[in-house]
């Protein structure tokens, strides 16, 4: 569901589990998402000031990459479309 049903509940704080990823329902509450979303962007925000020499994707790991993306795109689209 894109739009909460309940007009009145515009904001997120509002009414938070409108807005939670469906995905996790079943494994993780609110507050325990919540809690790593924020470590994994403490992490990330880490690694953007730190200057890491990373290679960049060629050869045959650019198609690794692709593969994985499209696989994955793959299985999140039939998440969503038998859920429908």
């Amino acid at each position: 569901m894109l739009y909460p049903s309940n007009p009145r509940a515009t904001s997120i704080s509002a009414n938070p589990s409108k807005f939670y990823p469906q995905i996790f329902l079943k494994s993780l509450n609110y507050k325990v998402f919540s809690i790593i979303i924020y470590a994994l962007l403490m992490i990330l925000l880490v690694f953007n000031l730190a200057p890491l020499r990373t290679p960049k994707f060629a050869g045959k790991w650019f198609y690794v990459l692709i593969a994985y993306t499209l696989v994955l795109t793959v299985i999140y689209g039939l998440l969503c479309w038998n859920r429908v």
